[in-house]
């Protein structure tokens, strides 16, 4: 991955954006994963994949799967492996960007810590989405994917208590091959997935490869 792809943004808390995050060979064992995992009949509803309540009710609509619970060895997984193997490249070219005082929070992040980590794949339809929430982790990293062309509108990601220079909400657009990293203590929400009926139940909406990374002992 080349270091130019990369943002580094902050308005009051640190963001990286990685574009082009997979390699082209990388996004064919990825996707070849997906489609398998990809059958309601598969996939788990939000309760059973670790979803935050508001009020006593789930806050997101969609399905996925803990890949952890999936796999008792992660090198059967081709998405385990990758990221497993990626997140480790990607840290030592977002540091190449993180320079100056301000971006203090990733480069106090030990490489060791960032070996001990879950992953959650989502999908999501026509209406689906995410109630503004925090992760109970350390860095939430999100691997954005969804077939060329794109058959839906929506899916953007909002930090909701930070807002732009024109006082919105500040968000980051979903796309494909997109990854970004961020405090998993910030609030964020998935605006809800808007698709045409012709394109639903046909594997064309917005997947998303979550890591939650977590501090580890190095004892």
């Amino acid at each position: 991955m080349d270091s130019k792809d990369i943002q580094y943004i902050n308005e009051g808390f640190p963001l990286a954006i990685v574009d082009n995050y997979y390699t082209p060979e990388e996004l064919s064992l990825v996707w070849e994963e997906l489609d398998f995992l990809t059958y309601k009949n598969k996939l788990d509803p939000p309760e059973h994949t670790g979803t935050a309540l508001i009020d006593g009710k789930n806050a997101k609509q969609n399905s996925g799967l803990f890949l952890d619970s999936l796999y008792s060895k992660r090198e059967i997984s081709n998405i385990m492996t990758i990221n497993s193997e990626s997140i480790m490249r990607s840290w030592n070219d977002i540091m190449v960007v993180s320079h100056n005082e301000k971006d203090w929070f990733f480069r106090e992040i030990s490489k060791e810590w960032l070996k001990s980590n879950t992953m959650l794949m989502s999908y999501y339809e026509d209406e689906d989405y995410y109630e503004a929430h925090r992760d109970c982790a350390v860095i939430t990293v999100l691997h954005w994917l969804y077939r060329e062309p794109k058959r839906f509108k929506g899916g953007d990601l909002i930090f909701p208590d930070y807002t732009d220079n024109n006082d919105n909400p500040m968000g980051v657009e979903v796309v494909n091959n997109r990854t970004i990293l961020f405090p998993s203590c910030i609030t964020h929400q998935v605006i809800p997935v808007i698709m045409e009926e012709k394109y639903k139940n046909q594997k064309l909406g917005r997947y998303c490869i979550t890591q939650f990374l977590h501090y580890r002992s190095l004892e």
